[in-house]
């Protein structure tokens, strides 16, 4: 059975973390799923002194080759294949950056709300309805959310759907004054990265839909290996209660 590939959700500026066992499959899907081409791709490459092969050459299994008076030479020694610690985290680097920031994603349809059924465990197991959306590998059961509420100032964990269509994974912070002391503004920080944090003033915060995270788990094929806790608006007082019970 192939090893899952691991994801993090613990806000630290990553999403997939490769190891020598997943970085080819974890490469391969990504490119196939983003439909990338070779100039996107290039990034990830560099040369390297072992047989003059680059990394897209070993992640694609290419022997060298080289050039005489217009002729084409290849070698057929054994290559060795595997790649180091730190060309894995070149790809790792470059797959992060382009999954936070330039809108990639790790599978085909991820973004799109959708709904479904799933099956409570309990005192009595019941079917329960839900929506649900998929984003960076990861399955995300979201409940809608009003924008009100917000004012409430409950730390939670939040998705905001725009009027592009374009999904945003925040974490709400609460309501706070602006510099002057005149406007109220809804404080934000990125969910995958902590360190990037965002205001908007109350009246110009209008999204398309806002959803509440209830749940987060990974699809298949992909593992959860760092992980913050949600933050679902309850005080913390009230959310340890919740568990002793």
């Amino acid at each position: 059975m192939a090893e899952p590939i691991a994801l993090s959700f613990a806000g630290e500026g990553r999403v997939v973390m490769l190891r020598p066992a997943t970085v080819r499959r974890a490469y391969f899907e990504f490119v196939q799923a983003n439909d990338l081409m070779a100039r996107q791709v290039y990034r990830m490459n560099a040369r390297t002194s072992r047989s003059g092969l680059t990394v897209l050459d070993r992640l694609h299994r290419r022997p060298s080759s080289w050039y005489y008076r217009g002729k084409r030479y290849a070698f057929h020694a054994q290559y060795d294949y595997d790649l180091t610690p730190p060309e894995i985290a070149r790809i790792e680097h470059v797959m992060n950056r382009m999954l936070l920031h330039d809108g990639a994603v790790l599978a085909h349809g991820e973004s799109q709300f959708r709904f479904g059924t799933v099956v409570r465990d309990g005192f009595r197991r019941r079917t329960e309805r839900i929506q649900y959306v998929i984003r960076y590998g990861m399955f995300f059961e979201v409940e809608p959310l009003k924008r009100e509420t917000l004012l409430q100032g409950s730390v939670r964990d939040v998705i905001v759907e725009g009027h592009d269509r374009c999904v945003a994974i925040l974490r709400y912070d609460g309501p706070e004054k602006d510099a002057s002391g005149t406007r109220l503004e809804l404080r934000f920080r990125r969910r995958f990265d902590f360190r990037q944090s965002m205001a908007f003033p109350l009246s110009d915060f209008r999204p398309r839909r806002l959803f509440s995270i209830r749940r987060v788990e990974p699809c298949e094929g992909f593992a959860i290996r760092e992980r913050v806790p949600l933050a679902d608006g309850r005080p913390r007082r009230q959310r340890r209660a919740g568990k002793r019970r």
